[in-house]
């Protein structure tokens, strides 16, 4: 696949974004740690950052999420939530199984849409 530039990327994710019905709840296991830290710079470089904050959107970060869930497993891993309770073993760390896996273990817990609001920010 063709690299472009972060500009670029994030221009056409934030595009993509506003095609949605809005609001829109961003998941990612590890966020508050991780994922939004890195997405707050790089919307920063672009110039972006007041776009998205128009956007509205609130995050949910799944990790603490599992914890407070299933506070007796073991390990809260994206990898080990997925074998528990999808019977699946992935390639971690591969930001397209990661997505994916996120996304089959947000359907499976069928989660009540206030308890979902409780841990979005």
């Amino acid at each position: 696949m063709n690299t472009i530039i972060l500009h670029e990327a994030l221009a056409s994710f934030l595009d993509f974004l506003w095609s949605l019905e809005q609001p829109v709840l961003l998941a990612a296991h590890g966020a508050r740690r991780f994922d939004i830290p890195v997405l707050d710079r790089a919307l920063f470089r672009c110039s972006l950052d007041e776009e998205f904050q128009q956007l509205g959107s609130s995050f949910l970060d799944t990790l603490p999420l599992s914890k407070a869930l299933y506070p007796r497993l073991g390990s809260h891993s994206l990898v080990n939530l997925s074998d528990h309770f999808l019977g699946i073993r992935y390639n971690a760390h591969d930001a397209l199984e990661d997505v994916t896996a996120l996304q089959e273990l947000y359907y499976c817990w069928n989660l009540n849409p206030r308890y979902v609001a409780r841990w979005s920010f």
